[in-house]
């Protein structure tokens, strides 16, 4: 009879006894010992994952999924209010496989929020189109679903609590997303970890995102330094996020 541990040890039965024989070999050498994937390096983009096979964007993803909820269903506790998640999160691919919802056909190379049925959608194309760059890495992907699931948390919330105009409400989405961004560097995720820079990659990504469009145009989200502020401003006080 032979067992391994979670960390690779290795034990078989002697005279009735399990007798320590070694550890599984670190073939790939990723310090993972217990390893579904002993020929391939695990990745080091601090998601809290140790099955020791290269991270997907599916992997992040996921995992970002949980721990957004996980903050915000904390948050609502701790307040005292009922918090309801979303009722699906569902990505596709751009213009290759669309897919239709509630408030319309999917568009390629987007992130939305449907209130009329309460659920997130983003494209997979745009998201690796982010990592590819290389100047937003992996925490401006995670920032793009967290301004999302903050338009989400708007629709549980008290007008008063909500702006009024289309910018404001699009700049208000961004400090949730920072305010999301100081709970992990503040170490409460159990689920994710920054590395250094992860914060300013989260503002670098909706710098870029801003727009030139006037406050009254419904398509506004913002100029590039209104998006970063109101981003920066999430992660120094939560309360900088209501009106």
């Amino acid at each position: 009879m032979l067992k391994v541990t979670n960390i690779g040890a290795v034990y078989t039965v002697s005279n009735n006894r399990w007798v320590y024989k070694g550890v599984v070999p670190d073939s790939d050498r990723d310090r993972i010992v217990y390893d579904a994937c002993p020929f391939q390096r695990e990745t080091y983009n601090n998601v809290f994952d140790t099955d020791g096979c290269p991270d997907t964007i599916n992997d992040l993803m996921s995992k970002a999924r949980q721990d957004i909820d996980a903050y915000w269903r904390g948050l609502f506790q701790d307040n005292g209010l009922i918090y309801y998640p979303p009722r699906t999160i569902r990505s596709y691919r751009g213009s290759s496989n669309p897919i239709r919802t509630s408030c319309g056909p999917s568009m390629p190379g987007n992130a939305f929020y449907c209130k009329l049925d309460n659920s997130i959608y983003y494209d997979l194309d745009l998201l690796e189109a982010i990592l590819a760059t290389g100047e937003f890495g992996d925490f401006g992907v995670v920032t793009v679903l967290a301004h999302e699931w903050g338009h989400q948390i708007q629709s549980q919330l008290a007008d008063e609590n909500v702006p009024s105009l289309p910018m404001g409400v699009e700049l208000q989405a961004d400090c949730f997303a920072g305010s999301y961004g100081r709970y992990i560097a503040d170490g409460k995720s159990k689920l994710l970890r920054l590395d250094e820079g992860d914060l300013e990659e989260g503002s670098s990504m909706l710098y870029a995102l801003g727009d030139d469009l006037p406050w009254f145009d419904a398509q506004a989200h913002g100029n590039p330094e209104q998006r970063a502020s109101a981003y920066l401003g999430g992660i120094y006080d939560f309360n900088e996020c209501l009106p």
